[in-house]
């Protein structure tokens, strides 16, 4: 009984494309867009590097700065009583 049913596997395979005079019909349309999402992670990937490199380039350039002295004199706290 269970033999009559197909078999998963022969469900799942792909079955090749056939045009009406026999010849084999590619189609190419699905598996030329692999290239198009590689290129696109490696674009992304380089936006973000390049954002995280000016903010960290930005970071290291105002941690070198000299603090500027020019506000004037520091106050003296003291107690009073």
């Amino acid at each position: 009984m269970i033999s009559r049913f197909p078999k998963i596997a022969d469900l799942l395979k792909r079955r090749k494309k056939t045009a009406e005079d026999g010849s084999i019909v590619v189609d190419a349309a699905r598996k030329a867009t692999g290239g198009k999402a590689r290129t696109r992670i490696v674009m992304t990937m380089a936006v973000f590097f390049a954002i995280y490199s000016a903010i960290a380039g930005r970071l290291v350039y105002l941690g070198l700065q000299n603090p500027d002295l020019s506000d004037g004199p520091q106050s003296r706290v003291t107690a009073s009583r």
